[in-house]
């Protein structure tokens, strides 16, 4: 509840995310919406509501992409 680590992804694509689509112009605002999704914790679904929590970008797991092959 202290930090949301995401997917490098929305780092590298952020400009896509911040675009306004659906509301979005930064990457708290998407985060915002999937509040529900993202914690059973009703403080902490409040706290990403308010665009109170701080974003952190995890590593990419490359080898995700190799899966199935």
């Amino acid at each position: 509840g202290e930090r949301l680590v995401v997917n490098p992804i929305f780092k590298w694509y952020r400009e896509d995310f911040e675009r306004g689509d659906r509301g979005w112009r930064r990457l708290e605002d998407l985060f915002a919406d999937y509040a529900d999704t993202l914690s059973a914790d009703p403080a902490v679904r409040a706290r990403l509501r308010a665009r109170s929590v701080p974003i952190s970008f995890g590593e990419y797991d490359w080898s995700l992409n190799a899966a199935g092959r």
